[in-house]
């Protein structure tokens, strides 16, 4: 299966490769009972667990700051 890699996300894509790779081989030295393939479905659902709470917390940010951006506006511009 072929990756299409955009040239500008190498460098993030490189920094995950190795994510990857480290938590599978510390994984696959700590849990010698299962399988590499539960390894690696171990690995990718700690990766899912961490991209989905990652993005729930942007989403706060953002809503927190369009809070503050209303509030900021309405103390410099006395808007209500």
């Amino acid at each position: 299966m072929a990756l299409s890699i955009q040239r500008s996300q190498e460098e993030q894509i490189r920094i995950a490769e190795a994510y990857v790779n480290r938590l599978w081989a510390n994984w696959s030295q700590q849990f010698h009972d299962i399988t590499p393939m539960e390894v690696m479905a171990r690995v990718a659902f700690q990766f899912a667990k961490l991209f989905v709470i990652q993005t729930a917390t942007a989403e706060q940010t953002t809503e927190i700051l369009a809070h503050f951006e209303d509030e900021l506006d309405k103390i410099l511009l006395d808007v209500n």
